[in-house]
């Protein structure tokens, strides 16, 4: 089963799977077994979390992202997936625009865009896609 079904599911207590599914979260959490966590699995969870949980506002989604993040058991890139949840609850933009605004933080490297407006709002060095294309001619 992919982790964000597990991660979903667990939340989502009447699913046939829930039990299991929160059985594994926990020793996720507390470093009895251990998952990687990708960027993609983050991104559907900001989807999926408050479509089937609709009390669950962005803050929340966020702050139970970071929560997964921090445990012990979970194998991802930790810091940028946090700044990245941070960033997603704090503006009006996609997660997979916060993970590239906080990646392009950590890497100290603009972000190549067109939607240069949203990015600048949450910090990033951002490039026009447009004039990066034009010296792309040269």
């Amino acid at each position: 089963m992919a982790l964000a079904k597990v991660l979903a599911r667990g939340q989502i207590t009447i699913d046939p799977h829930a039990e299991q599914c929160q059985r594994l979260l926990r020793a996720l959490a507390e470093g009895r077994s251990q998952a990687v966590l990708d960027a993609m699995v983050v991104h559907e969870l900001t989807y999926v979390l408050p479509r089937f949980i609709k009390t669950m506002t962005r803050s929340d989604v966020a702050q139970y992202l970071i929560s997964i993040i921090s445990w012990n058991g979970v194998i991802a890139d930790k810091d940028v997936l946090t700044e990245a949840a941070q960033l997603w609850a704090a503006h009006s933009v996609g997660f997979i625009d916060a993970y590239l605004v906080a990646r392009s933080r950590r890497e100290d490297r603009p972000v190549y865009t067109r939607n240069v407006a949203d990015l600048r709002t949450c910090g990033a060095a951002v490039t026009p896609l447009h004039r990066q294309m034009e010296r792309g001619r040269g």
